[in-house]
């Protein structure tokens, strides 16, 4: 097949926007898929701040409790 040069120019022209499109659609949905698993991960971050915050300060809250328990005379004498 013997195509004229003003039949290859508009093929080739063609071919080189649709993969010009194809790899600027690539480099976005990968650059994007990167910004998504960098957000998610860093408001996982954040919950696993704020849940051992909870927890210690809970941990504390306890121990507080079993400190003025254990001073209370009436727990002492229900404990025995």
């Amino acid at each position: 097949m013997n195509l004229t040069i003003s039949k290859k120019l508009p093929v080739v022209i063609v071919l080189i926007a649709a993969t010009s499109v194809i790899i600027s659609g690539l480099v976005a949905f990968l650059q994007s898929r990167h910004a998504l698993e960098a957000a998610a991960f860093n408001k996982l971050e954040a919950i696993q701040h704020t849940r051992s915050s909870q927890i210690s300060s809970y941990m504390h809250s306890i121990h507080e409790e079993l400190i003025t328990f254990s001073h209370n005379h009436m727990v002492i004498d229900a404990i025995k």
